[in-house]
């Protein structure tokens, strides 16, 4: 016999704030309550429960043996383990699959509604339904929650179109998602990370204390509010172009053109790389403008948020829990972070932190970053121990294309990583025709952008945006000269981009042929282009069209919808893009590594814990 499927939503009310806590916070909370749980068994009725009635003993029997589906499941499965189990004492399968993991495994949004727009769905979550969550399952200023008899009545009609709709979802999406690798993603979301919550505490005092300070020497000086103001970015950009010719040039920095409704808009930023661009310029300068710009950069280094959040999100244990969210990138699948946001830790840390972990000692907003990656610890009687997959992208795109064979500089490309060389150094001598040893710190700087920025077939404007980062200047025609001579001595990425395209345009052309670029191969089945991955796993891009070129030489064009930005309320299609050469092999070289991270996180689930950020594995022993 066939395992079952239980479909199902619950709807619950608790005064813990869902999005600033957590749902780890919010499921534990002893006030955490079950409103109604509705739930359909296969292809059954969708039926409904409330507390005040007998549980289901069809779903009780269900629940034992079956696979359990709802969208965002980690909510429904921390419900049960930590308020139906103990209040109710109604336990639940382990084996539990969620749809919004497999519309992100299609490249479609995570939200319910909107998935069920994009696949066109008859019945669509109903949007007066956050109001009625905001009246039955969001306490009043006064903790209070309504509820009547009509209310739970509307409530309950809502929980069964949820069931309805995800239903739907599983029916219209082949399964194509490794559900082991969700469960063991969950499974370090629920383990969680030990933070120092009184530290943190205190440091996100200290920083918004600071913060409060520099947004009022900002405004004495400018007369804007806040550092961040968009109204001060435009005053200054007119300020300057009314300045000395140094100024008026330094002006066009904070300028780029972007294309917005078809048409080319200019666009003004004042982000952390241009005002370093700009302060390093500083004798072209105003005064007032140095000093503002230096009160903006000291305000971006706030790390308050990210203490705060730890504050926030930690449980009485002092754990940071479900700061992971499985297959979020779109395209790639990789792993996306929420809540503390373990993606996005600053790199720099102090030597001795313990010796600013003191009570009623100010921390500065320079020094707080550094105090970021020393809150986290392991457990007593354990420590960290980090294995880091350095430049695995730039190891991974040319083992994808499989030409060593025919391509010398793919040959001496992986040698090189296997006897632990510097890719970057290497790169440097093909640019600048010198020997290893004589490569200067400039030299390798050049080529690290050249490695980073031009194997997803990037070109001037990517060298330009990822060498501001790294502090590289070069002219125009320099960098012109640097990308013709990194694509001359890497002419397998050259071929690689353009079997790439022409395999999937190939599969899109001839649905149910299978066309191999390097070690990936692709098929168009029904209204999606797959894309099958050394692991077996598939990239899906959804309703692939070929469209006219701009110009004839260029050939067909291939594009796919993008479903993760939501249209207008009255669009008639979602928007489009276009999959050109480089975004192809950004997609199957980020997934391919992202599966690799995947693969040992498998490994060292079974004896440890674990944790990840990006290309870091963190696991305590």
């Amino acid at each position: 016999m066939d395992q079952r499927h239980v479909h199902i939503d619950i709807e619950t009310k608790s005064p813990v704030n869902l999005k600033t806590d957590g749902v780890y916070n919010y499921a534990t909370h002893p006030d955490t309550d079950v409103l109604c749980i509705c739930y359909a068994i296969d292809n059954g009725p969708v039926k409904r429960w409330e507390p005040r009635k007998l549980f289901p003993t069809e779903l009780q029997n269900a629940l034992e043996d079956s696979i359990c589906w709802a969208h965002n499941a980690a909510f429904e499965r921390l419900m049960f383990e930590h308020v139906i189990l103990p209040k109710y004492g109604k336990p639940c399968t382990p084996n539990w699959r969620c749809t919004a993991v497999l519309s992100r495994a299609y490249g479609l949004p995570s939200a319910l509604g909107d998935v069920a727009r994009f696949i066109g769905l008859p019945a669509q979550k109903s949007h007066a339904g956050q109001a009625l969550i905001r009246k039955m399952c969001i306490p009043d200023k006064h903790g209070h929650f309504q509820w009547s008899e009509n209310l739970l009545a509307e409530m309950l009609d809502y929980c069964v179109q949820d069931v309805q709709v995800e239903r739907m979802i599983y029916l219209t999406l082949p399964d194509v998602v490794d559900w082991s690798a969700y469960a063991m993603s969950e499974r370090i979301n629920d383990r969680g990370i030990l933070v120092d919550v009184g530290f943190a505490a205190r440091a996100a005092s200290f920083a918004e204390a600071e913060k409060a300070d520099i947004k009022l020497q900002f405004n004495k000086l400018t007369g804007f509010n806040s550092p961040g103001s968009t109204s001060y970015t435009t005053h200054l950009h007119q300020k300057l172009l009314a300045h000395s010719n140094e100024a008026h040039n330094l002006a066009h920095w904070m300028s780029s053109l972007r294309l917005k409704d078809g048409e080319m808009v200019e666009k003004l930023s004042l982000a952390g790389d241009i005002v370093e661009a700009l302060l390093e310029r500083s004798a072209d300068l105003p005064a007032d403008v140095v000093t503002a710009l230096e009160l903006k950069q000291r305000y971006s280094r706030s790390s308050s948020a990210k203490f705060a959040t730890m504050v926030a999100r930690a449980g009485p244990d002092g754990r940071v829990r479900g700061s992971y969210l499985f297959l979020g990138a779109s395209k790639t699948g990789r792993y996306s972070a929420r809540g503390l946001q373990m993606h996005n830790m600053p790199r720099d840390t102090v030597d001795d932190p313990e010796s600013y972990i003191v009570d009623g000692e100010p921390l500065s907003l320079e020094v707080l970053p550094a105090l970021i990656r020393p809150t986290l610890y392991p457990p007593t009687g354990t420590s960290y121990m980090c294995s880091d997959w350095a430049g695995i992208e730039a190891r991974a795109l040319p083992w994808l294309s499989d030409m060593k064979l025919r391509n010398r500089g793919v040959i001496n490309l992986l040698a090189l990583f296997r006897r632990g060389g510097d890719v970057y150094v290497e790169a440097a001598t093909d640019i600048y025709k010198v020997e290893h040893s004589e490569v200067t710190k400039v030299q390798r700087q050049v080529g690290k952008v050249a490695v980073l920025s031009l194997g997803y077939g990037g070109s001037l404007g990517a060298f330009k945006s990822m060498a501001a980062g790294y502090g590289v200047e070069l002219e125009d025609e320099v960098i012109e000269a640097v990308v013709a001579s990194w694509r001359e001595n890497n002419a397998w990425a050259t071929r690689f981009w353009k079997q790439l395209v022409a395999a999937a345009i190939a599969a899109v052309t001839v649905p149910g042929s299978i066309h191999w670029s390097g070690r990936v191969y692709w098929v168009m089945d029904g209204d999606v282009l797959y894309c099958t991955l050394p692991s077996g796993r598939r990239l899906a891009y959804a309703s692939p069209r070929l469209e006219a070129p701009a110009e004839a030489w260029m050939g067909p064009q291939l594009s796919t919808l993008k479903a993760p930005i939501k249209p207008a309320a009255d669009a008639t299609e979602w928007p489009r893009e276009r999959s050109w050469r480089g975004l192809l092999a950004e997609n199957v070289c980020q997934a391919t590594c992202a599966d690799i991270l995947t693969s040992a996180l498998m490994e060292v689930d079974a004896w440890c814990m674990g944790e990840h950020i990006s290309g870091l594995q963190l696991v305590g022993h």
